[in-house]
């Protein structure tokens, strides 16, 4: 199994690493078989307004969901 163009699967990344999936922007704390993540942006849209404080924070994600990995951003040691 491959990842889309311009994708990598979660569990490939770093713990530290921050990444975009469909607009959500997050950074991921671990991975074991699931990925433990926090999300820290949202989309500005009105779906995820009103569902803000499920959507935002710490959430598992499946170690192959899809993302976007945001370069140039400097590693996160203090979250953990």
């Amino acid at each position: 199994m491959k990842p889309g163009k311009g994708k990598v699967f979660i569990k490939d990344l770093a713990p530290g690493k921050q990444f975009n999936m469909n607009g959500k922007t997050g950074i991921l704390l671990r991975c074991d078989v699931n990925a433990d993540v926090i999300i820290t942006e949202l989309p500005k849209t009105q779906y995820y307004t009103d569902n803000e404080s499920y959507y935002r924070g710490r959430q598992i994600w499946s170690g192959y969901t899809e993302v976007e990995v945001i370069w140039n951003v400097k590693h996160v040691d203090t979250i953990m």
